[in-house]
């Protein structure tokens, strides 16, 4: 099997907010048809530390590493039959591309994702849905909010993740808007420093 954009062309979107590219991930096993295994990280996520912890994580027979979202709104939730605190957010994986492929896991995602067209985060609650029971919970530090670096347990980052409206290529006052323009200084990048306040 090879990945094919036609797969995910017709595939419900929110606009600006998740576009069919978001849908990417999910055919990660197939784009990567000789590899075991694969870190899947959003364009959104800054890391600062060392992967190789990450990337040593033990999936046994799991399809998924991932830290719990803890953010998600009841009623999506609700809507899929989750607790809180198994459901997963889908910026920061760890994938079991073996299991994936063996599984079909692509195309019981995306079947997943047509049938229940009206959740908030398609694509991400359609594979909380499919993965479920199989995930190796990782602890915060490696999916670590920085919009809500306040309400979530303290520790040091490695992975921060500019999930959400907060981000440092558009506004100066974010959190952790300083690493960000640290690394986008040092990388000579020509990503824009943040304008708006």
């Amino acid at each position: 099997m090879q990945a094919d954009g036609k797969r995910i062309s017709d595939l419900p979107t929110r606009g600006k907010l998740l576009t069919t590219a978001a849908y990417a991930r999910i055919l990660i096993p197939e784009i990567l048809p000789d590899c075991d295994k694969a870190i899947y990280l959003d364009a959104d996520t800054l890391v600062v530390s060392d992967l190789g912890a990450l990337w040593l994580a033990d999936l046994g027979d799991n399809l998924v590493a991932g830290v719990v979202d803890g953010f998600v709104e009841q009623e999506e939730l609700d809507d899929i039959e989750m607790s809180r605190n198994e459901y997963i957010n889908s910026g920061v994986l760890v994938m079991n591309l073996v299991a994936w492929r063996r599984e079909g896991i692509a195309d019981r995602v995306f079947a997943t994702v047509r049938e229940t067209a009206k959740s908030r985060y398609l694509d991400q609650t359609a594979l909380n849905t499919v993965v479920r029971g199989r995930v190796l919970f990782l602890g915060r530090e490696w999916n670590f909010f920085s919009e809500r670096y306040v309400e979530i347990e303290r520790r040091l980052p490695k992975v921060i993740h500019y999930a959400g409206s907060a981000k440092p290529w558009r506004y100066r006052r974010v959190p952790f808007a300083d690493v960000f323009n640290f690394y986008r200084t040092l990388s000579g990048s020509d990503i824009p420093e943040g304008t708006l306040l």
